[in-house]
């Protein structure tokens, strides 16, 4: 249910060569998927891509880390990392995809689960903060005194700060009642907010989503 992707041999080129041939295909409206032999060379041709196109139309997708051991916390920034990918194809705004062959062969969030665990926030919706943040916590979200990476959300008096993943800044949700008022981007050091958002598209923090039904 994913964009159907072009195959293109480009082996034993220079990372720009293959840049340039992946451009081109990108400017006649298809999807690519890159495979590289490390992230590292990954990263290199997402940036020559985007140089040449004049924005952002190819991301890097990560493989997950797996720790099988008991641990306090895991940082999954890797799979926040695959969510915001998988949402920018989803959107369209990916012609890309470059990843290694073990981030191909792990499991990948369908299509159809993403949509259906993701919504938007815009101006005058009407939701209260309850409402909110039940939705949040659903999708993985952790509640904190002030947020500072993505998955996080903190709530003060009449504001909701969410860090959604695929999102560079948090954003700050300001109500009246059970209304939103306001939607802003927040400086995570100074925890002040800066420009006005009309709306902020939140998505799970989680590849594999869980809810009741399917547990019971």
């Amino acid at each position: 249910d994913w964009p159907k992707v072009n195959s293109l041999g480009v082996m034993n080129a220079s990372t720009l060569t293959q840049a340039c041939a992946i451009a081109k295909v990108a400017k006649e409206g298809k999807t690519a998927l890159v495979l590289v032999e490390d992230e590292s060379v990954g990263t290199k041709l997402v940036r020559d891509i985007n140089e040449i196109m004049g924005v952002e139309i190819a991301a890097l997708f990560p493989s997950r880390a797996f720790n099988f051991l008991p641990i306090l916390a895991q940082n999954n920034e890797y799979e926040l990392a695959r969510i915001a990918v998988l949402n920018k194809l989803k959107n369209g705004a990916c012609k890309a995809v470059i990843a290694t062959p073990k981030a191909t062969q792990q499991f990948v969030m369908p299509k159809k689960v993403l949509a259906e665990n993701s919504f938007c926030l815009q101006k005058n919706d009407g939701i209260s903060i309850l409402q909110l943040t039940q939705r949040l916590c659903k999708l993985g979200y952790l509640a904190c005194e002030f947020v500072e990476v993505p998955g996080q959300f903190a709530v003060r008096g009449g504001i909701v700060d969410i860090y959604s993943p695929g999102e560079k800044k948090p954003m700050r949700i300001e109500f009246f009642g059970d209304e939103i008022e306001n939607i802003f981007e927040l400086n995570v050091l100074t925890n002040r907010r800066e420009s006005t958002k009309e709306k902020l598209e939140v998505l799970p923090v989680k590849e594999a989503v869980y809810t009741p039904e399917k547990l019971f």
